[in-house]
């Protein structure tokens, strides 16, 4: 009688460790890719009135002075595609290197500052 109990707690105890590791498997997966979310003012001084607000759901505004001009945004690995109100799409290449959002243009790389 015993060794049943003992082999009961020993079956209860490996699928107690075995469901913790299937659900933290689960888990959404966290690759410490920087994200997008949150708001990037122009890093240049005399431009500092420029800028992107990305919010979680995929919405956003380009900041110019006290104006938001609202948009939609996907981002696809190293490219933007971002969508304004009046379906005007622009897709541009970006990468983020600490807290510094860099956009490739057809004119050159801007930075933008995370605040």
């Amino acid at each position: 009688m015993k060794t049943i109990n003992k082999i009961i707690s020993l079956i209860a105890l490996l699928s107690i460790i075995f469901g913790a590791l299937v659900l933290t498997g689960c888990g959404k997966k966290n690759d410490n890719k920087p994200t997008l979310v949150g708001v990037w003012k122009m890093e240049e001084e005399k431009y500092k009135e420029f800028g992107y607000k990305f919010n979680e759901d995929g919405t956003g505004s380009y900041l110019i002075n006290e104006s938001e001009l609202p948009f939609s945004y996907q981002d696809k690995g190293d490219r933007l595609v971002i969508t304004y109100s009046n379906q005007v799409e622009a897709e541009v290449e970006y990468r983020i290197e600490g807290d510094i959002l860099i956009v490739k243009e057809k004119y050159g790389e801007l930075r933008y500052k995370k605040q």
